[in-house]
């Protein structure tokens, strides 16, 4: 029994020593493998060094390397950020400027401040107050320049120093204040002028703080007796995963599905809605989400989660459809790797990747290319082919006329003569450039004037 014993564990100890073996062979072959690929690169960079014929800039060579490497991935959300690249990205998601914490605006051809300032700013402690009027910024006149260009030259670089003349009634002054980190709010509400129970949430970005600037804006809303909401995401690219992540539990109960993060096949993270990520603060009034072609990424989750999971409404058009996430890399003090490391699956395991979320409720707009059918109609008029109808369709729809592709002709026709009688045109039923440019008219001032998704959401608010 003894030998039968040492021969058990005589085989589990080759097999060990041997499984040891070949997976040290394996990993001896990758090395292998990488290091003769990278001996490649080394050799190009010597080679390029010792023998082109003029000076060359190391650290050139090295950046293009990098980008080279990261282009090869043809990944457009892998990049290498550079000094002035890495600054941008950091300031937009930090949710913070460099600024005095005042607010300009102008009236009359003069910039004035409109509330006083904060006790934590550096304008308050400047000793600035609503209504004074800033004439000069670092000795430049600025009566010239646009509210955008004096906005821009006030903030700067954190710590620096800004100089503003000031006119306060009859009394002129400079002061001289040292710019500091000021907090960018990423969100702000409307509330319905008709409807003062219905607010519109708009988020702009996710940047760091998003979801807490949400939950003091929802807790400033009740006290407004508000119940109702529509959280626009419309023109917003995404920003910080974990951001989302926390506005979208707050819509949810404990224990529906976020978002599953995946690499390589294999799903790495089920994130799920916990007192953890909101704090314990839920938003439960009824509330609907408004999207559009430019809503991506971490915008795109929080969309889908609240949709899938909690069952709410979306309105508009066809999201971007960023499927992927990115993290940070940080080659030196300025420069870094923005490289996509995971892929993000909506709570049914749909990835959205190039294809973005279809709203519950879809709003269309005119487009490019039905608007150069309708431009081109003078060339076209009378026999339009089968595509040429289906996109003026939309077109005549937009506008409250009923045309179908079945009886193309007769409805076509019979809304021209609609169009061309309600807008004092000679009355033919068909296409000519007077009829054109009154439904271009129609149509760009529709399209500036109403929001349709947010009237569209609202009417369902109003049923519930």
């Amino acid at each position: 029994m003894k030998d039968l014993k040492k021969v058990v564990l005589l085989c589990i100890a080759s097999a060990i020593i041997a499984a040891s073996l070949t997976g040290g062979g394996i990993f001896w072959f990758m090395r292998q493998n990488q290091d003769r690929e990278l001996a490649k690169i080394s050799e190009v960079y010597r080679d390029i060094q010792k023998n082109y014929y003029e000076q060359v800039d190391q650290k050139k060579l090295s950046d293009g390397a990098i980008k080279g490497m990261l282009a090869a991935l043809d990944d457009p959300y892998t990049t290498f950020l550079d000094r002035n690249q890495s600054a941008a990205f950091t300031q937009k998601l930090s949710g913070e400027i460099g600024g005095i914490g005042a607010t300009i605006t102008k009236k009359e051809g003069r910039f004035l401040l409109v509330d006083d300032p904060q006790k934590t700013t550096p304008a308050y402690k400047a000793g600035l107050k609503a209504g004074d009027e800033v004439i000069e910024i670092n000795q430049q006149p600025i009566s010239h320049l646009t509210l955008k260009e004096v906005v821009e030259k006030v903030r700067g670089k954190i710590d620096s120093k800004v100089t503003l003349k000031i006119k306060r009634q009859t009394e002129e002054f400079e002061v001289s204040i040292v710019r500091a980190p000021i907090h960018v709010s990423t969100v702000s509400s409307v509330i319905d002028e008709k409807h003062p129970s219905v607010a519109k949430i708009q988020i702009k970005t996710f940047s760091s703080g998003t979801a807490e600037d949400l939950q003091k804006e929802i807790t400033a809303l009740r006290k407004k007796e508000v119940k109702q909401f529509i959280l626009d995401l419309r023109q917003n690219n995404g920003g910080f995963l974990l951001e989302g992540e926390k506005m979208a539990s707050m819509f949810l109960k404990n224990g529906q599905l976020i978002v599953r993060l995946e690499e390589k096949g294999q799903v790495v993270e089920t994130v799920k809605a916990n007192k953890s990520l909101d704090d314990g603060f839920k938003i439960t009034e009824p509330t609907i989400v408004l999207v559009d072609g430019q809503t991506a990424s971490s915008a795109e989750i929080v969309a889908a989660a609240l949709n899938e999971s909690g069952n709410k409404l979306v309105v508009g058009q066809q999201t971007f459809g960023k499927g992927t996430v990115q993290s940070i890399n940080h080659l030196t003090k300025h420069t870094e790797i923005k490289l996509s490391t995971q892929k993000w699956l909506t709570p049914k395991g749909n990835w959205l990747h190039q294809k973005g979320l279809t709203p519950t409720i879809k709003v269309n707009l005119p487009t490019a290319e039905q608007l150069n059918v309708l431009n081109n109609s003078l060339n076209d008029a009378n026999h339009y082919s089968d595509k040429q109808k289906k996109l003026l369709i939309p077109l005549m729809q937009f506008l409250g006329y009923h045309v179908t592709l079945e009886q193309f002709d007769q409805d076509f026709k019979q809304a021209l003569i609609d169009l061309q009688t309600k807008n004092q045109l000679e009355v033919t039923g068909e296409m000519n450039q007077a009829t054109i440019e009154k439904m271009n008219e129609l149509i760009f001032g529709k399209y500036l004037k109403e929001d349709l998704a947010y009237e569209l959401a609202l009417d369902q608010l109003i049923k519930t």
